[in-house]
């Protein structure tokens, strides 16, 4: 009898160094996140302040994770604002076994990304890519910026209500991002009586815009509409203050951005924009205090984005998806989440965040009353 009370002891004791081996070696594991951002170029600051963020949401993991939990890795690959780099950097994290990916604000990249994502079992998640045909283009794409649908409307509406017989042209970068913000614009005023009098479209590296000003101001135009990243709005906001343009300038959601002000200066100064509305709660003030805390700055434009992001694969991990697919249906299926960006809840791969016209006064990003 006794015998058998040894052997079930010792069965019992093996039993429970296999589990603890088990739940160790399980600790041990290291899952992998991909991060195709523009960390050169002109679009670098976005970029980097994606960065930020996912690198505050690991960090946050780490530590309040569990001895049995996995470790998170990120690898970042730096695509600029080219499309052809941005899928050579796809291919490479996907031999490296990552399929959930974040990528940045520029529409291109996702739109150049989108089609591969079903066929690799990849989810994608973008912070800030807002071109309006990424609207349900996959199943594993998903994005916490709104779309540029919405953001067109708002811009509408304000004219509509502040300037409701204006002439307005059109200065837009020649990318997917700008092509998209400006049909959604002109679709919206199609019919009413703002007029769109002009429209010029310029490159991405443009830095000297004083020609196209030239053949814009030619037209009398009561309001501008410009739609470009900070290295292209600074220069051109300037120049068109020096060249004598005294009517509105109306930006996009990049205008709120402190490369903008730097260099526009004092030519920034009136400059309106839409801008998602500042999102209160828990969450967001906790997210405020926690980027002070581990960067002694404050946070900029996206870096709640990629904070927001990493969190959402965070918590998916943690729920038991373990590839494309799994994390997909989360990510689709998900209760609305309090993120620092504000509430996300996602229909076919899109958010409704509120928006708001702000504007600069004295050198600072203001809510426009």
């Amino acid at each position: 009898m006794k015998k058998q009370h040894l052997l079930l002891l010792l069965i019992l004791s093996l039993a429970s160094i296999l589990i603890i081996w088990f739940i160790r070696s399980r600790g041990d594991t290291q899952i992998k996140i991909g991060a195709i951002l523009p960390l050169t170029g002109e679009a670098a600051q976005y970029g980097q302040n994606d960065k930020e963020g996912i690198e505050l949401a690991i960090s946050e993991y780490h530590k309040r994770k569990k001895p049995e939990q996995p470790s998170i890795a990120v690898i970042y690959e730096d695509c600029g604002t080219d499309p052809t780099k941005a899928v050579s950097a796809f291919r490479k994290l996907r031999n490296e076994g990552v399929h959930m990916i974040i990528d940045d604000a520029i529409s291109s990249i996702s739109l150049s990304l989108a089609p591969l994502l079903e066929q690799e079992k990849t989810v994608l998640i973008s912070t800030g890519a807002s071109n309006p045909g990424l609207s349900g283009i996959s199943p594993c794409f998903f994005r916490i910026w709104n779309s540029d649908a919405f953001e067109g409307k708002v811009i509408a509406d304000y004219m509509k209500k502040t300037s409701p017989q204006a002439k307005l042209a059109i200065l837009a970068i020649n990318t997917d991002y700008g092509k998209g913000l400006e049909n959604v614009l002109t679709k919206e005023l199609d019919g009413g009586q703002i007029r769109v009098v002009k429209v010029e479209r310029f490159a991405k590296d443009s830095s000297d815009f004083r020609a196209l000003i030239l053949s814009v101001l030619q037209e009398k135009p009561s309001h501008i509409y410009l739609i470009g990243y900070a290295t292209q709005n600074g220069p051109c906001v300037k120049q068109l203050r020096e060249g004598g343009y005294a009517g509105v300038i109306v930006g996009t959601v990049a205008m709120e951005d402190a490369q903008f002000l730097k260099l526009a200066g004092a030519s920034a100064e009136g400059v309106v924009y839409p801008y998602p509305a500042q999102p209160s709660g828990q969450a967001t003030s906790d997210f405020v205090s926690a980027f002070k805390k581990h960067y002694t700055k404050d946070p900029q434009i996206l870096n709640d984005c990629g904070y927001d992001a990493t969190n959402l694969l965070i918590k998916a991990i943690e729920s038991g998806a373990h590839d494309g697919a799994s994390i997909a249906s989360f990510l689709e299926k998900m209760s609305p989440y309090s993120g620092a960006s504000g509430e996300i809840k996602f229909k076919k791969g899109d958010v409704s965040k509120p928006m708001e016209m702000k504007s600069i006064r004295g050198g600072a990003f203001q809510r426009l009353k």
